[in-house]
């Protein structure tokens, strides 16, 4: 009688194949899992740090109102702070002036909503020239509406600036902001303006 050879058989080959086959399986579903976890954590936080650069901005921006009032194209007095349909053009100070030159610290900023992009223009030049057009930036998506209230001297929200028969240099007393956020909701600010 022969001795039996060692080896596996057929059997147990297709055996182990198949333990391996299960456990490679569920490797790369875990595998899988933990990347789409960690996709949608790095899409979130970005979403969030655009989200507050945002505010920041429009916060820098909104309180440091300067009631200058401003010339359009055409040459006609406008005032310094005009919100009207979601658009909001403004006079802003604060820009720095480290070397001192013979300049204003005063900026035109200009904001709006399009296709779900918030925007923004800022340009050193108040009073515009004939052919003069902002170079808007966007600022954050995802915007679906923006909102804006003025509070006058008489205590009452306004969807407009500057209220009628107001001078041009009138600024409100504060603002409340909402935004619409695709796949957050709503987000409401508001500021007290100097």
């Amino acid at each position: 009688m022969k001795g039996r050879s060692a080896g596996f058989t057929l059997l147990e080959l297709l055996v182990a194949i198949m333990v391996f086959a299960v456990l490679a399986t569920l490797a790369y579903q875990g595998i899988s899992g933990a990347l789409r976890a960690q996709e949608g954590v790095t899409e979130t936080q970005a979403r969030w740090t655009a989200l507050q650069r945002a505010q920041a901005l429009f916060a820098r921006d909104i309180t440091q109102l300067a009631p200058r009032p401003v010339r359009d194209a055409r040459g006609d007095r406008q005032p310094a702070l005009v919100a009207r349909s979601g658009q909001l053009s403004l006079v802003r100070g604060g820009m720095p002036n480290p070397l001192d030159f013979p300049r204003s610290d005063l900026v035109r900023v200009n904001y709006r909503l399009v296709d779900g992009r918030w925007q923004r223009a800022a340009s050193p030049v108040l009073d515009a020239a004939p052919g003069d057009a902002p170079e808007f930036a966007t600022v954050l998506t995802g915007v679906s509406r923006a909102e804006l209230l003025w509070l006058d001297d008489e205590g009452r929200w306004r969807g407009d600036w500057p209220p009628p028969d107001a001078p041009p240099e009138a600024l409100p007393r504060a603002l409340r902001l909402r935004w619409e956020l695709a796949g957050w909701g709503t987000l409401e600010r508001r500021w007290v303006l100097p």
